[in-house]
C-alpha cells in the first residue's frame, strides 16, 4: 500500500511541477534557511537549544503536512516512527549519554532521542517541499547559503590545521572547535557525500572551466580529508567516485578497463604508499597513509587503525546476535557505527524501523530527481557506508546533506522546463 502511494504521489508531484509558479511563503522558506545554518555551521548550531529546535522542526513538520494533503501521511508516519524507535531506546536500554542525577532524566532520556531522530529526517521533507513548492530564486538561494556556509568550515578547518594538525580530531577542545567553525567527524564525513555528487555534476555540466572548476574543488576536498586524517572518509570517498565514473562511463570496455586498473591499483597500494610516504614531508598524511596500507596489506599496527576499527564493528555484530530481538540494555564498548549499533541496542523489533524510515526517505527523495535517480542512489549507497562504519545518528549534518544538499547539487543545471 505505501509503495502504491508513492507511486500515485510521484505522477502528481510530476503534475505540479509542470504547473507551478507559486513560492515557498516567507515562514517557510525562512524557516529553511535558518535549518540550513543550523545543519551546515556548527558555531550557529551550538548557540541555539535544543529544545527551541526541536519546536520549530514539529512546527514546521505540522505546517507541511496540513498545507499539503501529500504530505500528510509521511509525515505522521515518519513521526509515529520515530516516536517508536525512541521509545525501544527508553525501554529497552540504559543511557549512557545522560546523568542519571540529571532532573526530568527520564523524560530527557526519551526526548533527546526523538530529537535526534527527527533531525535525521527532517530534510527529507523540506527537499520535497523545496522540489513542489520553492521558485527557482528561492532554490538558488537555498543552495547557494548551504554553498556558502560549506566553504566557511571548510576554510576555517584548513587555518586551524595549519597551526594544530589534530584539531579535527581534538575531542577535549570539541565545544571550542565548534564555536570556531572547526570541522570534527560530524563534518568530515559530509565531505565524502559532496565528493561523490560534484564528481556527477562534472560530467554533466557543458563548459569546459566548469569541469575543471570542479575537478579541482573535489581535490581539495580530498586533501581537506588526508589533513583531517580520517582514513574511512578517504576511502568512502573514493567509492563514491568510482562509482559516479562508472555510472557515467556508457561504453563496457572502457568499464572493464576501469576495473582492471582498479584491481591493479589496489594490488600495489601497499607498495605506492611506502614510496610516497619516503618522499612527503607530513607526519600527519604519513600516519595514514600507512594506516590504509596496514589495511590491505592486513597486517596490525598500534594505535588507532582500521583492523582495529573492524574489530570493534565484529563485536557489535556478535552483540546483536546474544539478543537479535530486543537487543542489549547495556553494552560496555561504542559500536562506533549506527546501523550496527542499533541492532545491538534494540534488536530487530527496533532497529526494522529505523531502517525502513531510510528505505522510504530514499524513495521520496528519488520522485524529484528526474533523470538523476540513478547518481542519487550512489548518494545513498555513500550514505549507508558511512552509516555502517560511523554514529551517524548524533550528526545530523551528514543526514541533511544526503536528502538535500546533495540532491540539489545533482539538480544544478537541469533542464529549466518548470521555470
Amino acid at each position: 500500500m505505501y509503495n502504491s502511494y508513492i507511486r500515485n504521489n510521484q505522477i502528481d508531484l510530476s503534475n505540479v511541477r509542470h504547473l507551478h509558479s507559486e513560492r515557498c511563503s516567507f515562514f517557510e522558506f525562512a524557516f529553511i534557511l535558518l535549518f540550513t545554518a543550523i545543519y551546515l555551521l556548527p558555531s550557529f548550531n551550538s548557540s541555539i537549544s535544543f529544545v527551541l529546535v526541536l519546536g520549530l522542526a514539529l512546527i514546521y513538520m505540522f505546517y507541511a503536512a496540513f498545507t499539503d494533503g501529500r504530505m500528510l501521511i509521511p509525515a505522521f508516519a515518519f513521526l509515529g516512527v520515530i516516536f517508536f524507535v525512541s521509545l525501544m531506546y527508553f525501554l529497552l536500554t540504559d543511557t549512557q549519554s545522560i546523568s542519571a542525577t540529571a532532573s526530568d532524566f527520564q523524560l530527557k532520556r526519551i526526548v533527546s532521542k526523538f530529537y535526534y531522530l527527527l533531525m535525521m529526517f527532517l530534510p527529507v521533507f523540506m527537499f520535497w517541499r523545496i522540489q513542489s513548492r520553492a521558485s527557482n530564486i528561492q532554490k538558488k538561494i537555498i543552495i547557494g547559503l548551504a554553498f556558502i556556509l560549506f566553504a566557511i568550515v571548510i576554510s576555517s578547518t584548513f587555518i586551524e590545521l595549519s597551526i594544530n594538525p589534530y584539531a579535527a580530531r581534538d575531542w577535549e577542545d570539541f565545544e571550542q572547535n565548534n564555536q570556531n567553525n572547526i570541522a570534527s567527524y560530524s563534518y568530515v564525513y559530509i565531505v565524502p557525500i559532496i565528493i561523490t555528487a560534484f564528481t556527477s555534476l562534472a560530467y554533466y555540466v557543458k563548459k569546459l572551466y566548469q569541469k575543471l572548476l570542479l575537478v579541482a574543488v573535489i581535490v581539495v576536498l580530498f586533501v581537506f580529508i588526508i589533513f583531517t586524517q580520517y582514513t574511512l572518509a578517504l576511502i568512502i570517498s573514493s567509492i563514491g567516485v568510482l562509482l559516479q565514473v562508472n555510472l557515467n562511463i556508457k561504453r563496457s570496455y572502457l568499464k572493464v578497463i576501469l576495473w582492471f586498473l582498479l584491481i591493479t591499483f589496489i594490488m600495489f597500494l601497499p607498495a605506492f604508499i611506502e614510496f610516497f610516504v619516503e618522499i612527503i614531508d607530513s607526519e600527519q598524511m604519513e600516519i595514514r597513509l600507512l594506516e590504509i596500507s596496514s589495511f590491505f596489506d592486513g597486517s596490525d599496527k598500534d594505535g588507532y587503525n582500521l583492523n582495529a576499527r573492524l574489530t570493534l564493528y565484529w563485536k557489535t555484530i556478535v552483540a546483536f546476535f546474544k539478543s537479535p530481538l530486543i537487543g542489549n540494555r547495556a553494552l560496555d564498548f561504542d559500536g562506533h557505527a549506527t546501523f550496527l549499533v542499533f541492532a545491538a541496542d534494540i534488536g530487530l523489533f527496533g532497529c526494522l524501523p529505523f531502517y525502513a524510515l531510510f528505505a522510504f526517505s530514499k524513495k521520496y527523495v528519488k520522485m524529484f530527481m528526474d533523470d538523476k535517480k540513478k547518481q542519487y542512489v550512489i548518494i545513498f549507497i555513500i550514505l549507508i557506508l558511512i552509516g555502517l562504519t560511523n554514529p551517524i545518528h548524533a550528526a545530523p549534518s551528514i543526514l541533511y546533506s544526503a536528502w538535500l544538499f546533495a540532491p540539489m547539487i545533482l539538480k544544478i543545471g537541469e533542464n529549466k522546463r518548470y521555470e
